[in-house]
């Protein structure tokens, strides 16, 4: 269970409906972590500063300016290659909704509810290509965690299964119903 401030426990005492019973954040993961790329790039920073000197000391500046382009190229390339792993997927369920938010990597954010108890998961597994998650519910269809690798695909349906499977079979009944 996720860290909650006191204020989130006073919300959810007045409306124990809305309290989270299910929270997963999905995010992509990454060959190189920040800190590695932070790493790589003062390495290459530093073996340009070094041949800049050289070439300057040599009288080929011109070729200096050429290892200081090499670095900015570098450093492009991170954020236009890593753009994507700024998106995000959070997956709520409440006893009221099932609530999917996806950030994307510009920051806006969309989200989409679903009716716990009507929804579907489908994990369709594909021979050669990567399975895919669908939501679905009254003729809506949502793809979720695209971006997971299929183990991860895999655990998240078994856990967000679990999580409606126990939420449908607690649900108190209402009167008229058998």
């Amino acid at each position: 269970m996720q860290n909650l401030a006191p204020g989130h426990l006073a919300a959810a005492a007045h409306n124990p409906a809305s309290f989270p019973q299910f929270t997963a954040t999905l995010l992509p993961g990454h060959a190189l972590p920040r800190e590695g790329f932070v790493a790589l790039l003062f390495n290459i920073a530093a073996i340009s500063y070094l041949s800049v000197i050289v070439f300057v000391a040599m009288g080929a500046s011109p070729l200096a300016l050429l290892w200081c382009l090499d670095a900015a190229v570098c450093y492009g390339v991170y954020q236009w290659k890593y753009a994507p792993s700024r998106l995000s997927e959070k997956v709520e369920l409440t006893e009221e909704m099932l609530r999917v938010t996806r950030t994307n990597p510009s920051g806006k954010a969309e989200s989409w509810d679903f009716n716990p108890y009507w929804v579907r998961l489908e994990h369709k597994k594909r021979q050669g290509a990567a399975d895919e998650l669908w939501l679905s519910s009254h003729g809506r269809e949502l793809a979720v965690g695209a971006f997971l690798s299929d183990g991860e695909k895999a655990n998240f349906a078994n856990a967000l299964s679990a999580a409606l499977a126990f939420q449908r079979s607690s649900a108190p009944m209402q009167s008229g119903e058998i």
